[in-house]
């Protein structure tokens, strides 16, 4: 649910809202130990701060999105951050 929910906030250009779900959703998941939605609400939360111009934070958030989705196996979505953000946001991912 937060990942949807921030997803629509930043489409609404909402990004502190966006941030606040997806800060409360990433404390959930880990409260919970349910981690199959952290690398989606990383990311998410990396795209509110880029568009509230933190944009240190924002790479960061992208790294911990990518890295996260690579310690779940999931290369591919790995390379779909990687390549939408250096599309996207010109923020290159090593």
């Amino acid at each position: 649910m937060g990942y949807n929910l921030s997803d629509s906030l930043i489409d609404a250009m909402h990004y502190k809202d966006a941030f606040n779900v997806c800060e409360k959703s990433i404390a959930f998941c880990k409260l919970t130990g349910n981690l199959n939605l952290l690398p989606e609400l990383l990311y998410n939360r990396a795209k509110a701060l880029y568009y509230m111009d933190c944009k240190n934070e924002a790479e960061k958030g992208f790294k911990h999105s990518r890295a996260t989705y690579l310690a779940h196996g999931n290369t591919e979505l790995a390379e779909f951050v990687k390549n939408t953000v250096s599309e996207k946001y010109q923020i290159y991912l090593q």
